[in-house]
């Protein structure tokens, strides 16, 4: 067989260097996965024995996949007797995606969706229930309290069970206000899906939580016959 020969030395010099540049390029390293995750609704409130549920999500932010993700109640500061489980959904909440109590994997950048059920078995007062968002591939969750908690209360008897929604005038769940001083609105519905508390006044009071933020917020009722157009004042 002939051997094959280049007529142009300097172009050959030049596709050589070329060949050795690619080959020593190091690879794009991927990013590890890395969790994130959120509960909604925040609040819910049911008497004993009786069954809850809420939506949970988990997001891989990062590029690598995270394999065998969970959801378990937190073994520190949850009160005692709650029955707990939780099963993988398609994103539309309606669809399951495995049985209950089954792992899943969640690929990267992508979000897992849950329903998680809870059953108190005694009564207690207003609480904040942890969950612990893991894989076994050893990915975790950070807990961040009001995002991806549920304040929870159990009753002895019936109870209101008030459920809210929020909308913002950009619909990304975001209020942003432009400059020192300005002002910004956001609009709060509630429903109580509960079997009870029918009469009892639903008391509703701006608060943020740990967070201590440097804003001045008030509540504004509204109805469809009389809009309120006014800002309150404390």
């Amino acid at each position: 067989m002939g051997r094959a020969m280049c007529k142009i030395p300097s172009f050959c010099f030049s596709f050589l260097v070329l060949a050795l540049f690619i080959s020593a390029w190091p690879a794009v390293a991927q990013t590890a996965a890395s969790l994130n995750a959120a509960v909604l609704p925040g609040s819910r409130a049911t008497p004993v024995n009786t069954t809850i549920t809420v939506f949970a999500s988990i997001v891989n932010g990062g590029d690598t996949g995270a394999t065998g993700c969970s959801v378990a109640l937190s073994s520190n500061g949850n009160p005692s007797g709650i029955s707990f489980s939780y099963r993988a959904f398609q994103a539309d909440n309606a669809t399951p995606a495995a049985p209950a109590n089954t792992p899943v994997d969640i690929a990267g950048h992508s979000a897992q969706a849950f329903v998680l059920s809870l059953i108190p078995s005694t009564a207690f007062a207003g609480t904040d229930i942890n969950f612990d968002f893991s894989c076994s591939s050893g990915e975790t969750a950070p807990l961040i309290p009001g995002v991806n908690t549920l304040f929870m209360i159990s009753t002895s008897g019936p109870t209101a069970d008030i459920i809210t929604i929020a909308a913002t005038p950009t619909h990304d769940g975001e209020v942003r206000i432009g400059s020192l001083g300005g002002a910004e609105v956001m609009t709060v519905a509630a429903i109580n899906i509960g079997n009870g508390g029918a009469s009892t006044p639903v008391i509703v009071v701006p608060d943020t939580g740990e967070y201590l933020l440097p804003l001045d917020i008030f509540v504004c009722e509204t109805d469809p016959q009389h809009p309120c157009a006014r800002r309150l004042r404390p």
